[in-house]
């Protein structure tokens, strides 16, 4: 038994566009775009584990480090 997202690859691999997938499985079109461009990169839509541990620092504290070092080496 297929999964939806299998069923939604298999449909576009069979020629038909977003917006027919999207009335037949009744999803947005952009819900479609993103399964299949996920079908072509990873040849699966499940949920894939991510890259490693969050960081604990956002771009704002990325600076203020960086400018603190830069300071502290003149």
């Amino acid at each position: 038994m297929r999964t939806r997202t299998e069923a939604v690859a298999a449909a576009h691999h069979s020629t038909k566009g977003y917006k027919a997938i999207s009335k037949q499985f009744e999803v947005h079109h952009t819900t479609v775009g993103k399964i299949i461009h996920k079908w072509k990169i990873f040849k699966t839509a499940a949920s894939l584990p991510g890259n490693g541990h969050p960081s604990k620092f956002n771009p704002r504290t990325d600076r203020a480090v960086s400018r603190e070092t830069a300071k502290s080496e003149i």
